[in-house]
C-alpha cells in the first residue's frame, strides 16, 4: 500500500525497506584520457594538449577501470544519450584548461531531445562534478538511466523529463545500484518519481531533491506518485541526512513528495 511519508521540506535519515545498499567501488584508474571543448576526437586524448571533443569519443578509447578528466564547458550529442557508459570508467568533471585541478563543473545538455547519461548494465561507474541538464528521452530516466552500479557525486540533475507516457523517473531511473552523494535533483518531471524513480538498490547521501513534479498534463496518465521520490517493493533504500523541499504532484490527493510500494 503506498504511503506518503515525507512532508515538504523535511530533513530525514531514513531506512526504508530491506538492507542498504552498498556503494559500489569505484572503478580503479589505470590510463587517463582528456575531452575538452576546443579539443578533437581525432587526436590521441592522451594528454591535456591533446583532447578530445566529446566525452563519448574519450569512452570509445579507453579500457576498463581507466579515469577520463573533462574540462570545465558544456557537452551534447546527437545520439540517443549525450554519454552511454559501457565499461567500467570514472568519469570526472570540472577541470580547468590546463587539467592541473577541478574548479567547477562540466554540463552534459541532453537539449530536450536526448538523456544525459545512461550507464548499462554489468558496468561499474563513478561520475562526478556534473550538471547534467535538459534531458528530454522517450524512455524511462530523463536526466540518467542506470542498470549497473553507478555513484554520481557533486553532481546536478536539473530540467529534464520524459517525451512519452509510460516512462518512469524524470531526473533519475534506476533498476541496478545507485549512490548518490553531495549532490541535487531539481525541477524534473514525469508521471512517476518526479526526481527519482527506482526498482533497484539506491543510496542517497547528502542529497537535496526539490521542486520535482509528477504530473498528468504532460503524460495523461491517472494516478500519479512520487513528486520526489518513487520507490518499488523491490527496491532497496537508504536515504541519509537529505532534504525533500517543494516536490508535488499536479493532480489532488495524489502523492507529492514521496511514495514507497509501487509494484
Amino acid at each position: 500500500m503506498r504511503s506518503s511519508l515525507i512532508r515538504w521540506g523535511l530533513c530525514l535519515t531514513l531506512l526504508l525497506a530491506g538492507l542498504p545498499a552498498v556503494p559500489p567501488d569505484r572503478a580503479q584508474a589505470a590510463g587517463t584520457w582528456y575531452v575538452a571543448p576546443q579539443g578533437n576526437d581525432g587526436q590521441d586524448c592522451l594528454s591535456a594538449l591533446t583532447p578530445c571533443q566529446t566525452i563519448q569519443g574519450a569512452i570509445g578509447r579507453a579500457a576498463a577501470g581507466d579515469l577520463i578528466k573533462v574540462a570545465v564547458g558544456s557537452y551534447t550529442s546527437s545520439n540517443t544519450e549525450v554519454v552511454l557508459v559501457d565499461r567500467d570508467l570514472t568519469i570526472s568533471g570540472g577541470w580547468e584548461a590546463g587539467f592541473a585541478s577541478a574548479v567547477g563543473m562540466s554540463t552534459l545538455d541532453g537539449q530536450q531531445a536526448r538523456r544525459g547519461v545512461t550507464v548499462l548494465p554489468g558496468v561499474t561507474a563513478y561520475i562526478e562534478r556534473f550538471l547534467i541538464q535538459y534531458g528530454r528521452p522517450t524512455s524511462s530516466g530523463g536526466g540518467v538511466s542506470n542498470q549497473g552500479a553507478l555513484t554520481l557525486s557533486a553532481v546536478t540533475i536539473y530540467s529534464s523529463t520524459v517525451a512519452a507516457i509510460g516512462p518512469l523517473g524524470g531526473g533519475v531511473y534506476n533498476t541496478g545500484a545507485i549512490t548518490i552523494t553531495a549532490s541535487t535533483i531539481d525541477d524534473n518531471r514525469a508521471a512517476y518519481g518526479g526526481g527519482l524513480y527506482s526498482s533497484g538498490a539506491t543510496v542517497l547521501d547528502h542529497v537535496q531533491v526539490r521542486r520535482n513534479v509528477v504530473t498528468s498534463l504532460i503524460f495523461g496518465a491517472g494516478s500519479l506518485s512520487g513528486g520526489g521520490l518513487d520507490f518499488t517493493d523491490s527496491a532497496t533504500t537508504l536515504v541519509r541526512e537529505s532534504v525533500l523541499l517543494d516536490n508535488r504532484a499536479e493532480v489532488l490527493n495524489d502523492f507529492g513528495g514521496f511514495t514507497s510500494g509501487m509494484g
